[in-house]
């Protein structure tokens, strides 16, 4: 029955250890070379045999030694087939080791055989169903995400008692719900909730999880602009650093933090002692955001070199992550953003973006659209028909946008033939479905603004007169956009 080779285990793993298997009712001696030496004499039967293992999968996945969890949780499998709870609970952690790893589908899988398999008790069912949520939201499920966590925040209230276990879950469960509003841009109720997580970890102290909240508060504070909140936060998230992935998210936060305040070097530092972490394979998704904050400040400094060089390394990045499942929601919406980059480079300003120049924001972006349609109305002989049907979109939808466009139905003699050249957005997003006509239309808002702020020197301030949106509203457009600091671009 010796499966475990508890060398492994350190003296302070080991105290966790006997602390996982007390709440199975498994007592274990004090101290581990006693524990290894009385190891057959203890364990009576399987379950036993796959609490114990259950116990060291945990362990490992504490310390992101997803190798040596897998193998654990592998043997819980074989050994829980008559204990339905303890095999829900090996299925569910397989799930955490998938997500961790980027592995989505795997992660969707385990999970809702974890939940299906009816061996959760209520308390870690709620739990899986927060972790499924998450799941969702990184594969772009928002809808599912939210019905999932609506209702693990729901049973979770249903528990008769919210003892140290529960309580644990219970702030898995909201840090998940946290992300989903931050998802849905509900960033008020988020930091509202987060805000109560850190008053509950105040009162249980459970270390384990204080970086976990404070850094997702933090980058909530950067995600708005409060990016002095999201450096007190972040320097409390300092202190409980415990794997290589929590180095990293701290410093690529902190470099965000410095450098769209301004503070360029530093930020650049920070950034890169982040990539010197992240050089393992199971590293790629995290690169991938390190990168694209590498883009984004060369892009302030007008680096136009670096910014090529990150652009790239975001591609193989993202291949790298891609290549054992295929490329989900979230690695794909950033690949597009950087191969769109790439490809301006080799173009010069369109004339089209600076017929643009005098036209409001809601002129530009209706001209677009309305050539967009024109040019596909063209390849279609104007048989609308056909037209819409490419678009996948309905026909009332289509001629609404005729009609809104001020578009004729019927085709015209001459007027609509000689259309400028639009190449930048169509050559990129092909077929042209809904879809890729909703990306190209953002592909030509960040194309105008860019030129706006770079060739005719407009600040925020002036920018925001310019399209005839307020302040705040220009800011939230350049961050839809993916655009930083417009201003420093000017100043630089």
């Amino acid at each position: 029955m010796k499966s475990i080779p508890f060398y492994q285990l350190s003296k302070s793993d080991y105290t966790a250890f006997k602390k996982l298997n007390s709440k199975y009712g498994l007592i274990l001696p004090q101290e581990l070379r006693e524990f290894f030496s009385s190891y057959s004499s203890l364990i009576k039967d399987n379950r036993q045999e796959a609490i114990i293992n259950l116990s060291m999968a945990s362990i490992f996945h504490r310390k992101a030694d997803f190798i040596n969890s897998q193998f654990y949780l592998n043997k819980v499998l074989e050994f829980s087939k008559n204990s339905p709870d303890i095999y829900a609970r090996a299925l569910s952690g397989f799930g955490m080791q998938y997500t961790q790893l980027g592995e989505f589908k795997n992660a969707e899988n385990s999970y809702t055989q974890a939940l299906d398999s009816g061996g959760l008790t209520s308390n870690y069912h709620a739990l899986t169903q927060a972790r499924l949520a998450l799941v969702h939201l990184k594969t772009g499920l928002v809808k599912k995400a939210g019905y999932l966590c609506d209702k693990a925040v729901l049973n979770y209230t249903l528990l008769p008692n919210m003892d140290e276990d529960n309580q644990k879950n219970y702030l898995v469960i909201q840090n998940i719900y946290c992300s989903y509003c931050k998802k849905i841009n509900q960033y008020s109720i988020a930091e509202k909730k987060y805000l109560q997580l850190v008053n509950l970890l105040n009162e249980w102290q459970y270390e384990d999880y204080y970086f976990s909240v404070y850094n997702n508060l933090a980058s909530l504070y950067i995600h708005t602009h409060q990016f002095q909140n999201a450096e007190n936060w972040l320097d409390k998230a300092c202190n409980y650093i415990q794997i290589p992935t929590d180095d990293i998210l701290f410093h690529l936060n902190m470099g965000e933090i410095l450098w769209r305040q301004g503070r360029l070097q530093r930020g650049k530092k920070e950034l890169l002692s982040a990539l010197t972490i992240a050089t393992e394979e199971d590293k790629a998704r995290l690169k991938v955001s390190i990168y694209e904050s590498l883009a984004e400040l060369a892009a302030v400094e007008g680096n136009t070199v670096a910014e090529k060089e990150a652009l790239n390394q975001i591609k193989i990045a993202i291949y790298g992550a891609g290549a054992k499942n295929g490329l989900h929601f979230e690695l794909q919406e950033k690949l597009d953003w950087a191969m769109h980059r790439i490809h301006q480079f080799s173009l010069p300003v369109q004339p089209f973006i600076l017929s643009c120049e005098n036209l409001t924001w809601q002129e530009a972006t209706q001209q677009f659209q309305r050539l967009l349609i024109i040019r596909r109305l063209n390849n279609t002989q104007w048989r609308k028909n056909r037209a819409h049907d490419s678009f996948g979109i309905s026909n009332p939808l289509f001629f609404r946008y005729l009609n809104n466009l001020n578009i004729s139905k019927k085709k015209p003699e001459n007027n609509y033939l000689n259309l400028p050249s639009l190449e930048t957005h169509l050559d990129y997003f092909t077929p042209l479905d809904y879809t890729g006509f909703t990306k190209a239309v953002k592909s030509f808002q960040a194309d105008l603004i860019r030129h706006l702020a770079t060739h005719c020197n407009h600040s925020i301030k002036e920018l925001s007169r310019r399209i005839n949106k307020s302040y705040t509203q220009t800011q939230n457009i350049l961050k839809d956009l993916k655009l930083g600091l417009v201003i420093d671009w000017v100043k630089r």
